[in-house]
């Protein structure tokens, strides 16, 4: 399991680091995470917690909190993938739809002169100029590279007199951002799926593989009004048809009603929209009942091979 946290943590130190000069005055500037007390205490004392002397220029960065954004939230929980890679190529991976997480961040920057102060703030502010920045995170390679929205959360607060005890010269500015953060489900989901459907067709009397097959053409023979129910007699355009080849189909209330031929001259449907009908093989006369009527504009079409005997 990936620590996203620490992702979109690294990912505002990553622009911290680009962005902000790192040279001020020919000192190099210290960018790490930490408390805002802890960073305090040390300070004020002159000394790291490693014990190591404190220098300045220096940028520390805190995440304050972590909370569930509900109005980003989608009700749509599951989020398909595509497909697994080898060698599991017929599944379908998928997961449940990534968390919407605001996380806030407390940016403390330190430094000994107002003019080092003011480079930063500048940078600070054009970044930000509209208000927010784009970040990213890589989170794996089924999820990859994600972008989001980073906020400055109002200005730039200057916390330089507002802590008690400091002893020597220092300037502290602090800045507040808000990333509009996701967390990714990584407990996948692999549904087996048919790709691809191989059929051969064999003649019925000696099993001879058929080296191709020909699919008839659809004729539109009526139109629904959703109020007509009988419809015939209707010619087809080329007869004599061939027996148990017909296939007749429309729209009732929406649903599909499929009618076939029972090779004696009936037409036949396991849908109780359709009541029945009857063809004349030889001079493609056709006429039919519905239980329901077809409904309005919509073709009510047949397809069949013809007798060519």
């Amino acid at each position: 399991m990936i620590n996203q946290l620490l992702l979109y943590d690294q990912a505002v130190l990553t622009w911290l680091t680009n962005n902000l000069p790192p040279l001020l005055e020919g000192r190099s500037t210290q960018i790490l995470i930490s408390t805002a007390r802890k960073m305090y205490a040390e300070v004020t004392t002159g000394r790291l917690a490693d014990n190591l002397t404190l220098t300045f220029p220096r940028i520390v960065m805190t995440r304050l909190d972590h909370i569930v954004d509900p109005l980003r939230f989608n009700s749509n929980r599951i989020r398909r993938l595509g497909w697994c890679t080898s060698p599991q190529q017929n599944k379908l991976r998928s997961a449940n739809y990534p968390t919407p997480v605001n996380i806030t961040y407390q940016i403390d920057l330190w430094t000994r002169f107002v003019k080092e102060m003011n480079l930063w703030e500048q940078k600070v502010f054009t970044t930000y100029a509209s208000g927010y920045n784009h970040l990213s995170v890589t989170i794996d390679d089924v999820w990859t590279n994600k972008s989001y929205t980073n906020f400055l959360e109002g200005g730039i607060v200057d916390n330089s007199d507002l802590e008690p005890g400091e002893g020597e010269r220092a300037i502290r500015r602090t800045f507040t951002l808000r990333s509009e953060a996701w967390l990714f489900d990584q407990d996948f989901v692999t549904t087996a799926v048919v790709k691809q459907i191989e059929m051969q067709f064999r003649d019925f009397d000696d099993d001879s593989l058929y080296d191709r097959v020909f699919l008839p053409p659809k004729e539109t023979i009526a139109t629904g009004n959703g109020i007509t129910t009988s419809f015939g007699p209707i010619i087809v355009d080329r007869p004599p048809i061939l027996e148990d080849t017909i296939v007749l189909e429309t729209l009732v209330g929406g649903s599909l009603v499929h009618v076939i031929d029972d090779g004696s001259g009936n037409l036949i449907s396991e849908s109780s929209d359709f009541s029945s009908g009857t063809i004349n093989y030889t001079t493609g006369s056709l006429s039919f009942t519905f239980n329901n009527p077809p409904d309005d504009t919509e073709d009510i079409t047949v397809s069949y091979f013809m007798d060519q005997d």
